[in-house]
């Protein structure tokens, strides 16, 4: 494996002091002057062009929160070898802090960044969307009917599984939150035009907090062009499944994002319904009840709980979004 490195490592000409194996796709390389993130990619020859594009980006827009990769010697960002591409980074150390205030406002504040700098407008019809968001709310009211036929079923058990409890004693919530999606779904598909504005940006697409290092996001072999909303659900989705999860601070510090990339109402409702997806929240109880022996009870429950705080999160953040963007201030009128 080490010559197999060396050998890649020829190619952007770093005199090896030592090689160190964080994961077999991630090697940290130190010279006599600096340390390197080596990392062994998951880019094919049909993806590798995206990711290149990403760094052309980031040169023609300064951005600056994207880690730069080294060249080669022959001006390439990429070594291919034995079928696999590697690509060479600064090493930057991880450390491992909380998702304070600070961290809350520069996380919004570069990815806000990059969303704006290269944001593009496509004008597209309503029409090529309007059907398939219908179809999902169809499917959100049977993940309703599913849940009520669960509960229905549980409460008739004279004890209750940990599981069957936990859906039970959540049900009011979930009931909210499907009046809710059901609500934005309306708001959304409910445009008066034949046609509407819609932004593409850079995105990432598999944000969390493991990629993002001091001001810099690492990793962007999935990123694309997408609707700056793509990257908030994805991390969001990722990071709120966790109990200690800020979710007062990074509702109260969202205004970091939309000032500098600021989102259309429509963006916002469509951001809620992202949220409020109940598909892998009802998947959970479907598998216990297709077979209660095949997952143990400690993950059935520890699972059906992040995924319920997802849906936490995506109430509270539908309700900021009420109270910011769709309440009328009266005063303002005078």
């Amino acid at each position: 494996m080490r010559e197999g490195v060396e050998s890649v490592l020829n190619a952007f000409q770093i005199e090896v002091k030592q090689i160190e194996e964080i994961t077999p796709s991630l090697f940290k390389v130190t010279d006599y002057s600096r340390s390197y993130a080596l990392k062994k990619s998951m880019l094919t020859e049909e993806t590798i062009s995206n990711w290149e594009n990403v760094y052309n980006l980031a040169y023609s827009n300064q951005l600056y929160s994207i880690l730069p990769v080294y060249l080669t010697t022959d001006g390439k960002l990429y070594k291919a070898q034995n079928q696999s591409i590697y690509y060479l980074s600064p090493w930057i150390d991880e450390v491992r802090t909380s998702m304070d205030k600070a961290f809350i406002e520069n996380f919004y504040q570069e990815l806000a960044t990059i969303h704006a700098k290269t944001k593009r407008s496509q004008t597209v019809a309503t029409e090529k969307w309007e059907s398939s968001f219908l179809s999902f709310q169809e499917f959100c009211k049977k993940t309703m009917q599913q849940l009520h036929t669960a509960v229905t079923l549980f409460e008739k058990s004279s004890y209750m599984a940990p599981i069957e409890l936990l859906v039970c004693t959540q049900f009011r919530d979930m009931e909210y939150a499907w009046s809710e999606i059901n609500k934005r779904i309306d708001q959304f598909v409910d445009f008066d035009q034949d046609e509407m504005k819609w932004n593409y940006s850079l995105c990432h697409l598999n944000l969390d907090q493991s990629v993002i290092r001091s001001t810099y996001f690492l990793n962007w072999e999935q990123a694309a062009y997408n609707n700056g909303i793509m990257d908030l659900v994805t991390f969001f989705e990722k990071e709120s499944r966790n109990y200690d999860f800020q979710v007062e601070s990074f509702i109260e510090s969202f205004p970091v994002y939309s000032k500098i990339n600021e989102l259309s109402l429509s963006e916002l409702q469509l951001l809620s319904v992202y949220l409020l997806n109940p598909a892998r929240y009802i998947k959970v109880i479907e598998q216990y009840i297709d077979d209660p022996s095949k997952y143990s009870m400690i993950s059935l429950v520890q699972e059906l709980q992040r995924e319920f705080r997802v849906i936490r999160f995506g109430l509270a953040f539908s309700a900021f979004v009420a109270k910011e963007y769709e309440t009328v201030n009266f005063d303002d009128e005078d």
